[in-house]
């Protein structure tokens, strides 16, 4: 039985680093349909410096870029060029190839020239000895029309690294036959790619793509390889997410992020141990990485730091933050020696949302009786207009300016002479019993003036 046709979202990133032809194909669309339409969508233009985009460099260039017809057009993905009769499924092109289904695809432009030899090489050996992948095209033979596309690789300075590669390469695959790029021209363009882009340029080989790869819960540049179910996600949370529905139940569980023991580069695709540089392309994972909690994340911002006595890694900065060991875990600097220990009150669930504590993302707030919950909970409990803890139902705020009001509401109100009868009540807030007289509007604490009470003896009890 034939398969169904997948539909795939694809967008081709052209010399400037723009994207174009983002939407929507069909796996059996040929490679020669998609570049008529790129053809009909090319923004017209010029560059002379050269860019650099994402995953790929580009060195040098002609002067006009504008493809005259499909033939003049490359199309690139996962280091392959797509013949143009070959369609998307044909050239292994899925849905699951990227986090987030949006393919990019890389267009090089190779104008045809009448009587002229063009050449599309890949060099095995100079891959091998740099430990990218390395594909020269050269369109034409003279020195302004010749181009180096760099695909997934991770390079600093990279004209002035590349520029006698450029030179042996030419020669050695055109001969003397051909005018190459001169060691001039070579020079010239390296002191432009300084002047113009030495910010790019500074960039080293570990911090290539940061900040670029990731899923919307964290910046990094590797996936991580669960061993409970030895599939590859971008972090535990998605991970978790996509184990929570499934239709067993007992197929759900979550990730154990200690255990990891492999992850998949972002920038090479290559698996490997867990540590925070690629062993093959020599990327840093993560600007901050934790060995212990193979927690990787580019955003430093966070001020992320492991606490050994929690075992896991916190954000907000250790300078911000003290470990309370009876409570069992890290709070504001704030609250030290400024709030009521209950032992491992961290290590329980929301008493709202129910979601498990200690390891949570979210903010958390600690109550005045010292039981815990989430920040927005809190509130939203309060905007409920409930003040009580819904563990130990004791007061959560200062109720004092509440409490003089219903004194006046009471002294305001009488009841009718039938209601007029003491009963016991239990303090939520003191945990004493006293005696009140019945009121609907509520009954005072005899002790400490709280009405956050419960009465223990009913009406037929009554003398």
């Amino acid at each position: 039985m034939a398969e169904e046709n997948e539909t795939l979202e694809l967008k081709f990133r052209i010399f400037d680093g723009i994207d174009i032809g983002h939407g929507t194909y069909s796996s059996s669309t040929t490679a020669a349909t998609l570049k008529q339409k790129l053809l009909s969508e090319w923004p017209q233009g010029c560059f002379s410096a050269s860019v650099h985009m994402t995953n790929s460099f580009m060195i040098g260039c002609d002067k006009s870029v504008v493809p005259k017809s499909v033939s003049d057009m490359k199309l690139i993905h996962a280091g392959k060029v797509l013949e143009n009769e070959q369609t998307l499924a044909d050239s292994g092109v899925h849905v699951g190839d990227v986090t987030g289904g949006v393919i990019t695809m890389h267009v090089v432009v190779q104008p045809s020239v009448s009587k002229r030899k063009t050449a599309l090489i890949v060099m095995p050996s100079l891959s091998a000895r740099l430990g990218l992948s390395v594909l020269l095209i050269f369109p034409d033979a003279v020195h302004d029309l010749f181009r180096l596309v760099l695909l997934g690789g991770a390079i600093a300075g990279a004209t002035v690294r590349f520029r006698d590669w450029i030179f042996e390469w030419w020669r050695r695959f055109f001969g003397d036959q051909r005018s190459g790029p001169s060691m001039e021209t070579l020079e010239a363009n390296s002191a432009a790619e300084q002047t113009q882009n030495r910010d790019d340029s500074d960039v080293s080989r570990e911090d290539f793509g940061a900040l670029q790869h990731g899923c919307e819960h964290y910046r990094r540049r590797c996936k991580l390889r669960a061993p409970c179910c030895d599939q590859i996600f971008a972090c535990r949370h998605c991970h978790n997410e996509a184990t929570s529905t499934l239709s067993n139940p007992k197929d759900r569980h979550e990730l154990v992020r200690p255990d990891v023991k492999q992850v998949v580069c972002a920038i090479c695709n290559t698996e490997q141990q867990a540590s925070n540089l690629c062993s093959n392309c020599g990327v840093k994972f993560g600007e901050y990485f934790c060995d212990i909690c193979k927690f990787y994340d580019d955003d430093i911002t966070k001020k992320q730091f492991h606490c050994s006595d929690c075992g896991i890694c916190r954000v907000g900065g250790r300078e911000n933050f003290f470990h309370c060991p009876k409570c069992g875990s890290c709070y504001s600097v704030g609250l030290r020696d400024n709030h009521k220990c209950v032992e491992n009150s961290m290590k329980s669930h929301c008493p709202i949302c129910y979601e498990f504590l200690f390891d949570s993302t979210k903010l958390t707030t600690i109550m005045k009786c010292g039981h815990t919950m989430h920040a927005d909970c809190s509130e939203e409990m309060f905007n409920q207009n409930q003040y009580r803890c819904p563990i130990c139902s004791k007061s959560v705020l200062n109720m004092s300016s509440n409490w003089e009001r219903l004194d006046q509401e009471i002294a305001a109100t009488a009841m009718p002479e039938e209601y007029r009868y003491e009963v016991e009540i239990l303090c939520n807030d003191c945990n004493s019993t006293s005696k009140a007289f019945f009121h609907i509007f509520g009954h005072k604490c005899q002790h400490c003036n709280s009405y956050n009470t419960r009465v223990i003896t009913s009406g037929e009890n009554r003398q």
